[in-house]
């Protein structure tokens, strides 16, 4: 009897680690690895969602963005314990007693992942509408290039014109971009040198924005190769170490007072899909044959215009692509060593994500019981 009652207690203590183990919480283990993942590819999808799009404004086609809604995840667990065996009063040498305990757990995962397209009036209206001032202030300070935010956000400044895609090679605006260039360069230069400073966002006496630019000249033909760009007279003033000190201001109306006012209008955030984008050069041309027309430093968009998005194609999946999509019968990337495009990428990704904060899409959501 005593060697009965320890074999079933021997049993009982398998059943009840078994279920000791099956109890454990698996939750931590989850977020910290299933996080990620769904990170990354979150991520990964909506880069390619940027990409098809800017392959679509490639191609002059409309464009259409279909965001991750909200992702949630539940976690399933399971445990099975179970035993077997013979127990006899009386044991013998053919018939011996014995135990055998059955363990098992299983684990599932079942995402559930939402789309919502990006439309409606609200959210073509964010899209379609300019890109507001504070936007090209806030990131030509937080280290993009005032040159950079130019070329990709202003349509003009002043009487200077950016490029647009769908100019003609006589476009009469073409000298006009040279301008742009020229100025584009300049200040990129005088920001690098510490020499330009954007000081806040200020308002003119209708409530419209306006942004101040402060410039510091080490000549005065500098200065007034500047005023020639931007057909303005500023008013100078000399500082202690005899550099002239010239401030104008950008604003989207000179009809109300504004000292020095260059008028300034900034783009859509589908202009400038339509503007940066660039498959490869004997792509556009079998599509745009007049650009083999144009001066060189147009047609391959050189200097700050070094900066395109190259989108190269291939018939094959790319091998290390730093985003890749397959559309139109071709594979579509931006290639991995291609920085100057990958940082362009960023910067649209970007702008993106400031034009569209107000659309009422749902944001991603993770829920992970802990249990």
């Amino acid at each position: 009897m005593i060697r009965l009652i320890s074999i079933r207690g021997a049993v009982l203590i398998v059943i009840i680690l078994a279920m000791a183990v099956s109890g454990c919480s698996l939750g931590p283990k989850s977020l910290q690895g299933n996080r990620i993942d769904y990170n990354i590819s979150i991520h990964r999808s909506n880069n390619e969602d940027l990409l098809v799009n800017l392959v679509r404004a490639s191609y002059f086609e409309p464009m259409f963005f279909l965001q991750v809604g909200s992702v949630s995840s539940s976690f399933n667990y399971g445990a099975t314990v179970g035993a077997k065996g013979s127990l006899a009063e009386f044991r013998t040498a053919s018939a011996p007693n014995y135990v055998e305990a059955a363990v098992g757990t299983s684990y599932s995962e079942v995402p559930t992942i939402t789309y919502a397209p990006l439309q409606g009036s609200q959210a073509i209206k964010q899209l379609m509408s300019e890109i507001p001032p504070d936007r090209f202030l806030l990131m030509s300070r937080s280290g993009w290039s005032i040159g950079t935010m130019l070329w990709t956000t202003v349509h003009h400044i002043g009487p200077l014109y950016n490029y647009s895609n769908n100019w003609p090679k006589d476009h009469p605006l073409i000298e006009s971009y040279r301008g742009f260039l020229e100025l584009s360069a300049l200040w990129a230069g005088m920001q690098n040198r510490e020499e330009l400073e954007l000081p806040g966002l200020d308002k003119d006496s209708s409530g419209m924005p306006v942004i101040p630019v402060l410039m510091r000249f080490q000549s005065s033909r500098d200065a007034e190769k500047i005023d020639r760009l931007l057909g303005v007279k500023s008013r100078k003033t000399t500082l202690p170490d005899g550099r002239l000190q010239a401030r104008i201001n950008l604003a989207l109306r000179c009809d109300t007072g504004v000292a020095s006012c260059v008028p300034i209008k900034m783009k859509s955030f589908f202009n400038v899909m339509y503007d940066i984008s660039q498959v490869a050069a004997q792509d556009r041309e079998k599509r745009i044959p007049w650009i083999k027309a144009l001066p060189d430093d147009l047609k391959n968009r050189r200097g700050l215009h070094g900066g395109l998005i190259r989108i190269r194609s291939s018939s094959a999946p790319p091998a290390g692509a730093y985003v890749a999509v397959n559309y139109r019968g071709a594979w579509h990337y931006i290639a991995e060593e291609d920085f100057n495009s990958r940082a362009y990428f960023s910067l649209l990704g970007l702008l993106f994500s400031l034009q569209s904060v107000e659309v009422p899409v749902a944001q991603p959501l993770l829920t992970i019981p802990t249990r």
